[in-house]
């Protein structure tokens, strides 16, 4: 439903700001335990590999910053106070500028959020500290900002942040309940939650999409507690990987412009062989909304390399270069939305040994997009660095390749030479050679240059171990994991670890798990020929989090109902917990004790005296035995 705007300032008299441009930049506002944030650029530093925050202004923004989202239609954040839901507009300068304070939920948090596809709405995710309830939608073309609620439904999850993929428009979000990544739909409301938990991240306090539609996330991984690990997240399956980190924040908000177009190039191996003939694929990704025309595509390759063949799905005019030379410029390119490959097909002569950088250009862009871009080097989370190529002798190496077949499972033999002809002792002329016996295999590796041989010796040993299925535990309990074997226990060691960090007993056969939260066990047996086989199982911890607080009580002395105090299904500890009256006099406070403890709660009186009928309202802090500290806001009524 609309809520109405109070507004703070008019809008003639909000000073101007200078807009971003969008060009694939992550952002993220941090704190460091203060109430105000700063925006930050996020940028991977090129030697250390390690994420780096730059900050757009020399102090803070000037607000408490949530729910970030970037509109492309303006190219200015916009955010919100995720208490009040005051309205920000942040511009270049990292400066946010209050838009006015809109009437939201008042039990609601809103610390998630992204501009929708269309750049009408700022979409924010609104949770009741156990579990998101609702969407909200600010309508940014209206003059008043007007606000409207969507509320959820399917399975209770948790969101810190949420982000638009700008191919198909879904909004993903990321459950700190499960830790797992889930979509909302914007249209029902619906929360769905088909894919797996994750034992590497347990919150993304930032999510962001680039222009090819990849997701990234910067939020805890297991046993911590600081926001400072960054992620790709797989849209497709789910999967979690930590790439690398970055400063600790303990509390951050991400969004990213990818209504954009990008460009990267990459190569099929980064290390080749000369006498053969290489593809490189440079790929254009157009985000930008709009069909763009008349771009100019550049590449300089070093000159001893040959471009054999051009293939593109794009219109444009080769204006220079081409195939029998060493560059090429595409020019007059007309490139739609969606993402285009261009194969370039390069022949490297005997004399083209080295280390090369390759990186193309794209020019005739937008202001508001850049105008010019670099290619990037999808294999780095560095962003617009030159392509690796790595032209080296012919030589087959088979170190990195698995020599002992366990329990009959195949290996695969691959020399490691890509774009050369092959010939194994079996006859096979295949570029790899799956096995399934012990032996001694050869191939026979050949370029228009030279040839080589090689062989690699295979052993067998049966080896097989099993952790069972997936477990459940309640919060506080503890679980035995024993594994089964196909050898005798006594000949094999053994090495525990888990995604929380330490286990108990590391060396031991039997296990005695207590986790505090989702866990992955992962065992390693390994036998005295130096065999190993792994295995691991999921142990979900229920952690029944549900702390009752009657809506009514009536504190008469007749031994029923007399007091309003906290419950729950095992003892928590209460951090603080306080009764107000409608105008927010404090009526009662008491902190540091038990839930489950009538003597600790409220008797309906302030200072010795009974308080008449009505409506009364309480905050609570409570901390659970795995050391998660909720916040319990609402109201209770006094019957006489």
């Amino acid at each position: 439903m609309g809520m109405a705007l109070l507004f703070l300032f008019h809008a003639c008299l909000l000073p101007a700001q200078e807009s971003f441009i969008c060009r694939d930049n992550y952002y993220l506002a941090l704190t460091d335990g203060a109430v105000l944030t700063t925006v930050y650029e996020v940028m991977v530093d090129p030697g250390s590999g390690n994420v780096v925050f730059d900050a757009l202004s020399e102090g803070t923004s000037g607000a408490d910053l949530n729910g970030l989202g970037y509109r492309y239609t303006d190219n200015f954040i916009y955010g919100v106070n995720a208490e009040t839901l005051e309205l920000y507009r942040v511009g270049k300068d990292g400066m946010a500028q209050s838009l006015g304070i809109l009437e939201p939920n008042r039990y609601l948090r809103y610390v998630g959020g992204d501009v929708s596809p269309d750049g009408r709405y700022l979409v924010l995710v609104g949770n009741n500290s156990f579990h998101d309830v609702a969407l909200a939608f600010i309508d940014l073309d209206s003059p008043n900002y007007d606000y409207r609620e969507l509320r959820l439904n399917g399975p209770e999850v948790r969101s810190a942040d949420i982000a638009f993929d700008p191919a198909d428009g879904i909004l993903y979000g990321f459950d700190a309940i499960q830790h797992r990544l889930v979509t909302y739909d914007v249209n029902t409301g619906e929360v769905k939650t088909n894919f797996p938990s994750t034992d590497e991240a347990i919150l993304m306090g930032g999510l962001f999409f680039d222009s090819f539609g990849h997701l990234f996330g910067y939020g805890v991984v297991p046993g911590e507690n600081a926001q400072k690990a960054f992620f790709s997240i797989d849209k497709e399956t789910g999967a979690v990987k930590r790439e690398t980190t970055g400063p600790p924040a303990s509390r951050n908000d991400g969004c990213s412009c990818p209504y954009t177009v990008g460009l990267r190039e990459t190569v099929d191996a980064a290390e080749v062989i000369p006498c053969t003939e290489v593809p490189i694929r440079i790929e254009i990704a157009n985000a930008s909304k709009d069909l763009q025309k008349g771009l100019r595509l550049e590449q300089r390759f070093p000159e001893s390399f040959r471009i054999v063949d051009i293939d593109t799905p794009l219109e444009g005019e080769l204006s220079a270069g081409g195939p029998g030379s060493y560059f090429f410029t595409l020019q007059d390119l007309t490139v739609p939305l969606g993402r285009h490959e261009i194969i370039i097909t390069v022949e490297l002569p005997s004399d083209t040994e080295g280390d090369y950088e390759l990186q193309a250009t794209l020019s005739g862009l937008p202001v508001t997009l850049g105008e010019v871009t670099l290619s990037d080097n999808p294999t780095t989370l560095v962003q617009q660095d030159p392509t690796l190529l790595s032209v080296g002798k012919l030589s087959v190496n088979f170190t990195e390749v698995e020599t002992q077949i366990c329990s009959g499972k195949p290996i695969v033999l691959d020399p490691g030479v890509p774009g050369a002809s092959y010939r194994w002792s079996d006859g096979s002329t295949e570029p790899t050679l799956s096995v399934t016996q012990p032996g001694a295999y050869t191939v026979t590796v050949s370029t228009g240059c030279e040839t080589v041989e090689e062989t690699i010796t295979v052993d067998g040993i049966g080896l097989e171990l099993n952790l069972g299925p997936d477990r459940q535990v309640e919060l506080g309990a503890s679980l035995k994991l024993r594994p089964e074997t196909t050898s005798r226990t006594e000949e094999l060691t053994y090495l525990w670890s888990s995604s929380a960090g330490e286990v108990s007993c590391p060396d031991c056969f039997e296990l005695l798990a207590e986790p505090r939260s989702d866990t992955w066990y992962h065992l390693t047996a390994t036998d005295t020929a130096g065999c190993f086989v792994k295995d691991s199982v999921f142990v979900q911890v229920i952690k029944d989090r549900r702390v009752f607080l009657p809506n009514a009580f009536s504190p008469n002395g007749d031994g029923i109902n007399d007091h309003f105090y906290l419950q729950s299904k095992r003892t928590e500890t209460v951090l603080d917990f306080k009764v107000f009256d409608r105008w927010g006099n404090l009526l009662f406070e008491n902190s540091g004790f038990y839930t489950n403890d009538l003597s600790q709660g409220w008797d309906g009186r302030f200072r010795g005296k009974a308080l008449p009928g009505g409506v009364y309202y309480f905050a609570a802090s409570i901390r659970f035995l795995d050391k998660e500290v909720e916040r319990l806001i609402g109201e209770v009524e006094i019957v006489k």
